[in-house]
């Protein structure tokens, strides 16, 4: 009988070591199941913080090309407007030519009748 007593003994500690074990193995699987779930969501969040710094980066550019765009065009009409300027100074300086000439010319003839 004590023999009995001894084998229910040993199989009620080996149950309850089972029980610890499983409940162990239950909690690592359930760790386990939920690694893949986190990892998809800070990839999903890691994803969207890139699309996101993308967008921002293009935004980006196109911003600096439109100001590129914008400076090349003040630039052309820069350029056409000093050489209207330099069309409008060489001429200038033809016509004080032209009249200093005349002066000089007008005085010699004066000079000439006196």
């Amino acid at each position: 009988m004590e023999l009995l007593h001894e084998k229910i003994r040993k199989l009620q500690k080996t149950q309850t070591f089972l029980a610890y074990k499983f409940e162990e193995a239950d909690h690592k699987i359930r760790v386990l199941q939920t690694a893949p779930e986190s990892t998809q969501t800070e990839t999903c969040d890691l994803k969207g913080k890139y699309d996101a710094e993308s967008t921002a980066k293009m935004d980006e550019v196109e911003v600096t090309r439109t100001d590129l765009e914008r400076a090349n065009q003040r630039v052309e009409v820069g350029q056409r407007e000093k050489e209207t300027l330099r069309e409008q100074l060489t001429s200038a300086n033809k016509s004080l030519q032209l009249a200093i000439q005349i002066k000089k010319t007008h005085g010699v003839e004066q000079a000439i009748e006196v």
